[in-house]
């Protein structure tokens, strides 16, 4: 018998996906047509969908924007395609992840001569929540994204996981595969940049420094930490601020004064600020959930799977 997922999966006789809402229908399959909203390893968001979107050799996407309320992960699993930034194409390949919040468009044209496929994801998430990591960020291990793509579709087209599971390991994997390259494979100029940054977080850290960490001039800096980071060198000292601030609210009792200190703020203040607008709570707020029974485990009590 299969599993509740699979029974609710609507297919036409090309094995091609099809349900209400599903956006770029073409090339679609095994689609969860009534997955109930999951909770994630993030409690700000819940998990809807997931499905394999396949664009064959010679046809071309249909851009979807996506609305309020809603981000779209498009994994790229093989074949190619651009996705625009600013109105600007930019190539993406195997390996490439797009997280797309609202107000972007999911990935605009295809290799005619390729095709492509990706594993997509979609999230609801409250308004005014940022998006957990750059917008594009690129997987070197294409053998591992391919293969935690087949572990997530089998998983859900099964019906025996149960969906909180699916949920909390997709989203773990997906701020791991994206962390884990923005450490050890940026250019070295770039890695030394981050460095330097790490290893002063206390005091105030100038764009001038970070040129002399890195090598390059302003502009050089500003191009490249885009192309790579997803962000201008001003956001990732705060991203790396913010890293280290959650990492001393998880595994410290230490006071959100000292903590802010820690972290380069110049008051706490700013820090809550900093925090509350990229987290979506307060310090004191993430950390009382972070030691709290985590959300996707008493949810999961009562849903199919």
């Amino acid at each position: 018998m299969p599993g509740p997922l699979l029974r609710n999966l609507t297919r036409n006789p090309n094995g091609v996906g099809t349900g209400a809402g599903a956006g770029d229908h073409r090339g679609m399959d095994y689609l969860p047509g009534s997955m109930p909203p999951t909770p994630c390893g993030d409690a700000r968001r819940r998990l809807v969908r997931v499905y394999s979107y396949h664009c064959p050799r010679g046809r071309q996407p249909t851009p979807t924007v996506i609305e309020a309320g809603r981000e779209r992960v498009e994994l790229v699993t093989a074949g190619g395609g651009w996705w625009r930034d600013d109105g600007v194409e930019r190539p993406c390949g195997p390996g490439a992840l797009l997280w797309q919040a609202v107000g972007d468009q999911t990935i605009a044209r295809s290799d005619p001569a390729s095709g492509y496929r990706c594993l997509v994801l979609w999230f609801e998430v409250p308004r005014g929540v940022m998006r957990p990591l750059p917008r594009w960020t690129q997987v070197a291990e294409v053998a591992e994204v391919r293969q935690f793509a087949r572990e997530l579709l089998t998983a859900v087209r099964g019906g025996g996981t149960p969906l909180p599971a699916i949920a909390a390991h997709a989203w773990g994997r997906l701020l791991f595969l994206a962390c884990r390259k923005a450490q050890t494979e940026l250019p070295a100029p770039l890695q030394r940049m981050r460095e330097y940054i790490e290893l002063n977080l206390y005091h105030p850290i100038e764009i001038a420094d970070l040129c002399v960490a890195a090598g390059w001039s302003s502009s050089t800096l500003h191009a490249r930490c885009q192309a790579h980071c997803g962000c201008t060198p001003q956001q990732l000292v705060m991203e790396v601020r913010l890293d280290e601030a959650r990492s001393l609210l998880a595994r410290t009792d230490m006071p959100l004064g000292e903590v802010a200190r820690r972290c380069g703020f110049v008051a706490q203040a700013h820090f809550t600020r900093a925090f509350a607008r990229a987290v979506g709570m307060a310090p004191s707020a993430w950390r009382r959930e972070q030691r709290a029974e985590p959300t996707w485990y008493t949810a999961s009590r009562g849903l199919p799977g």
